[in-house]
């Protein structure tokens, strides 16, 4: 149960979070659904949070996955042994 809980908690915050900071910085909301146009501070942190910070994340990782590589067929079986 607690696995299947624990992404639900992580998942409010991320976002919260995030819309709190566009909110901040000056978000325009929709008029009558029709979208407004947005501030430079709302377009760099919407450019940041999906392109830039994404390609952070994922570039920090493949270096630290090509640190760690599994090189043993025991490691193999390690990883893929599900813990009860």
């Amino acid at each position: 149960m607690f696995r299947s809980f624990l992404p639900k908690v992580c998942a409010i915050p991320a976002a919260a979070v995030p819309l709190a900071i566009i909110n901040v910085l000056g978000h325009v909301p929709p008029v009558e659904g029709i979208p407004q146009q947005q501030n430079k501070n709302v377009k760099i942190f919407c450019m940041f949070c999906t392109v830039f910070m994404p390609f952070i994340l994922a570039t920090v990782s493949f270096f630290l996955k090509t640190r760690f590589p599994l090189k043993t067929q025991r490691q193999v079986e390690q990883v893929s042994e599900r813990s009860e």
